[in-house]
């Protein structure tokens, strides 16, 4: 990758060289008997090739597209199933949550808030950031005909537990059916 200006322009160059001299027809070799003495087809070189401004610039742009494309392609969040450890009930031991507590399946979202009152949502669609011993999903649901997000950080290991992104320092537990 090239680390100034100047080398991003000699690689730039060196790139509109290359395909200038493609597009350079090449004379067949001299066979014995053909005249001597013409001269040789003019190659372009660096020191002669003048590149106009339009294509240093639309260089840089394939540069730029070649590099960010599969960088964006592997740190863009892809979409996601609910996985099979995240379906159930949620709930915490912090006593300020103590009647409160989440449901989660495959294609719902339930929030309950007491005993008796719960909001149930369909499941629109669902992004996942992997990391290393965590993935981060976010839950994207219907509520009243809008569309909103549920992020949080599911950690799936030997005691699975999930925290809301807005809530870093709780931390949530599925309950055993």
């Amino acid at each position: 990758m090239p680390k100034t200006q100047d080398e991003l322009q000699q690689l730039i160059r060196e790139i509109v060289v290359e395909q200038k001299m493609k597009a350079v027809p090449q004379k067949p070799k001299a066979k014995p008997g053909d005249q001597a003495g013409q001269p040789p087809a003019a190659t372009p070189t660096a020191e002669r090739l003048r590149l106009s401004n339009k294509q240093i610039v639309a260089a840089a742009a394939v540069l730029v597209a070649l590099v960010a494309a599969p960088v964006a392609w592997i740190l863009w969040p892809r979409n996601a199933e609910i996985p099979d450890g995240m379906v159930g009930l949620w709930t915490t031991a912090d006593p300020r949550y103590a009647d409160r507590a989440f449901r989660v399946t495959k294609t719902t979202l339930t929030f309950h808030v007491g005993p008796q009152d719960s909001t149930y949502h369909d499941i629109v669609r669902v992004r996942a950031k992997k990391g290393d011993i965590t993935t981060q999903f976010t839950v994207y649901y219907t509520h009243s005909g809008l569309e909103l997000e549920f992020p949080l950080l599911y950690v799936e290991r030997s005691d699975t537990t999930i925290q809301l992104l807005n809530q870093r320092g709780m931390t949530w537990r599925k309950q055993e059916s």
